[in-house]
């Protein structure tokens, strides 16, 4: 009987020391993970603004923004993609137009592009906002969808943004 319980004595400060051990490591990985999670990430260059109309004419030129930051203490070369998507009714999404932009930005400096689209197969990269800006359309429920994305192709961490709207025929 003295043997039992001499085993079960020993099993069970296996068990404690193991135990302990386990604990220790899980408030290491508590700590680390509480750490990555409210210490900053490294600031890193990458698209800041994607923006334009909500709704757009078939046919009428829509304009989008484009905006780049690098917040960095170096230059950064980056690699910008700019899709259009196309949808109308009864159709499948098609890709109307894409662009790139190459881009060295300064430590600090942000650039900007407009991309003009009639979303009839073309798209235009400016370097600056045009000065006859399109109208904004105001329609109940537009019948087709466009979709623009703009992404880091290279030097970058794999930005993406999208933006979505309504078409018009």
């Amino acid at each position: 009987m003295l043997g039992r319980f001499a085993w079960v004595a020993g099993r069970a400060a296996r068990r404690a020391g193991q135990l302990a051990r386990d604990s220790v490591r899980i408030a290491g990985g508590l700590y680390r993970t509480i750490g990555w999670a409210i210490s900053p990430s490294p600031p890193t260059a990458g698209l800041a603004v994607l923006e334009g109309e909500s709704v757009a004419r078939v046919g009428t030129p829509a304009l989008y923004h484009v905006r780049l930051c690098n917040p960095t203490d170096s230059a950064e070369a980056l690699r910008v993609a700019i899709t259009g998507w196309r949808q109308m009714p009864n159709a499948a999404v098609t890709r109307d137009f894409e662009l790139h932009w190459d881009v060295t930005l300064p430590p600090g400096a942000s650039a900007d592009r407009w991309v003009r689209s009639t979303w009839s197969g073309d798209g235009v990269l400016l370097d600056a906002a045009p000065d006859d800006a399109p109208t904004v359309w105001s329609v109940g429920d537009p019948p087709g969808r466009w979709i623009i994305e703009a992404s880091l192709a290279a030097g970058g961490g794999g930005d993406q943004l999208r933006i979505a709207g309504g078409l018009v025929p």
